[in-house]
């Protein structure tokens, strides 16, 4: 067996294709409601429809319903998979917010905002207690459409990632929020991979396997998926060997990573593992940068490109310790948006 069929076959086994495809087929029916103006805007947040070609775009899938919706609305709804509520810059009574959130059928989820600038009235909104009032999110006026996609990253992930391969600047925001997720996850095995295995009694003999080759196979593995999911979010087929050829490169450069990663960890017994977390947290986000940059443009990156990725995966690297740390020194563990490979994966084992 050689080494691409022992990647598929551990990809494999951590990771399910045929439902996030499955998923991705299906598309988007997204529901954007707002006063007038505002869903147009909404829309505009999420960036140019792309278009599909059969014919279509994503728009084709998106409904628009104005404020006040009417007894029409709940029928009108019962088909979208989410809806996202954009209140304006005024923010309204609470009986009004309850009167909208009635016309909503309760079985489609919702993402309420606003850009409202008021704090006292947004922050006495936030601090109500009924249960029978949404919740709301204020999106940054500086960069409303950054926000937008983040939310719905965190509150909608199903129907995020089916919304960013129709949208581009979705499809952007999910991109980089997927890189930077991967690099820290493959980060925390490489520290990991570098503890002493006696100071971890209970977990010492996995500890020591990936300590081996399996901490490899594992990092390869989660950039294998990543390099995936970017072709997936630019409309390519989520087949593991017809991109093989787009894949041979991470399972190269994989090796290599990890003999920079021994030699550092040798010179450096006591921060070894700091710098072993920095290289595949560098090297997952070069992975994962140069891959979208692929599937965007339709080429492969020049050298040029790719030692200024190189400069910047550096960077991202000490950015997100800082913020790691930052986070341990406040007693916080950072957020992360819930993964649909994850959710994908998770049914796969209820259906064992």
């Amino acid at each position: 067996m050689n080494t691409l069929d022992i990647l598929y076959q551990v990809f494999r086994a951590r990771h399910s294709l045929v439902r996030v495809q499955e998923r991705l087929e299906r598309g988007s029916r997204l529901a954007l409601i707002g006063p007038e103006g505002w869903p147009e805007k909404l829309s505009s947040y999420l960036g140019e429809p792309v278009e599909h070609p059969e014919g279509g775009s994503g728009l084709d899938r998106v409904l628009i319903l104005r404020l006040p919706l009417d007894d029409s609305a709940r029928e009108s709804l019962s088909g979208s998979e989410a809806a996202i509520v954009h209140l304006g810059k005024e923010l309204p009574q609470a009986d009004e917010l309850r009167n909208v959130a009635g016309h909503i059928p309760v079985e489609v989820p919702c993402l309420w905002v606003t850009e409202n600038e008021d704090d006292v009235r947004f922050q006495a909104l936030a601090a109500t207690a009924d249960l029978t009032v949404p919740s709301v999110r204020r999106l940054d006026p500086k960069d409303p459409a950054s926000a937008l996609c983040r939310l719905m990253m965190a509150a909608l992930p199903d129907v995020a990632l089916a919304v960013a391969r129709e949208f581009t600047r979705a499809r952007s925001e999910y991109a980089r929020r997927l890189v930077q997720r991967s690099a820290s996850r493959n980060a925390v095995i490489a520290a990991a991979s570098s503890l002493p295995v006696g100071s971890v009694p209970v977990i010492g003999f996995f500890l020591s396997f990936l300590a081996t080759t399996g901490e490899t196979l594992a990092i390869t593995a989660s950039q294998l998926r990543l390099c995936l999911m970017m072709a997936a979010l630019h409309g390519r087929p989520l087949d593991f060997f017809d991109r093989v050829s787009e894949l041979w490169p991470v399972v190269g450069s994989a090796f290599g990573w990890r003999q920079l990663a021994r030699e550092l960890v040798g010179r450096v017994p006591v921060a070894g593992w700091a710098m072993k977390a920095a290289v595949a947290y560098s090297g997952t986000w070069m992975v994962g940068e140069g891959s979208r940059r692929f599937y965007e443009l339709g080429a492969p990156t020049d050298e040029e490109i790719q030692r200024d990725l190189a400069r910047r995966s550096r960077r991202e690297a000490m950015r997100a310790a800082e913020e790691y740390l930052a986070s341990i020194r406040e007693g916080m563990t950072p957020e992360e948006e819930p993964d649909p490979f994850e959710e994908a994966e998770d049914q796969k084992g209820e259906d064992r």
